[in-house]
């Protein structure tokens, strides 16, 4: 089976995906023990996607995860003190990825790596502003 991306472009999107892991790791560091599992697994999820990306079950074991990590921490952001930072982050990051879907649905797959990219550093950045706050 062929992966939906060249080799330099899915690289680019698993060492960027990282920094999920950085989200996790931090969200512990600051005694939200059992949240760090939320970006843990997502970003267990997308380093075994984005190893070999292609248009099989890990794909949408991997879209699964995601949306209902953010819909989690979308409810514990509500009245947390930095929510509002945090949703700003996502909705950058969210504009990312619709960038992403649209780069690629027009063959310019590099531009698409590169929003998926941002995507990953943006949502990440809103994550460990969120746990660095009371929630």
């Amino acid at each position: 089976m062929n992966t939906i991306l060249e080799l330099s472009h899915y690289n680019f999107i698993f060492t960027t995906a990282q920094t999920i892991l950085l989200a996790a790791l931090y969200s512990y560091y600051k005694g939200h023990g059992w949240l760090c599992m939320l970006p843990g697994s997502t970003w267990i999820t997308s380093v075994i996607y984005w190893w070999y990306p292609d248009f099989s079950w890990r794909r949408y074991l991997d879209i699964a995860v995601v949306l209902i990590t953010l819909s989690i921490q979308h409810i514990i952001a509500y009245n947390a003190e930095h929510s509002v930072t945090y949703y700003v982050f996502c909705l950058c990051g969210g504009c990312f990825f619709i960038m992403s879907q649209f780069f690629y649905m027009c063959n310019e797959h590099w531009a698409s790596a590169v929003s998926h990219g941002f995507l990953h550093i943006m949502t990440s950045i809103g994550t460990m502003v969120l746990y660095s706050g009371k929630l």
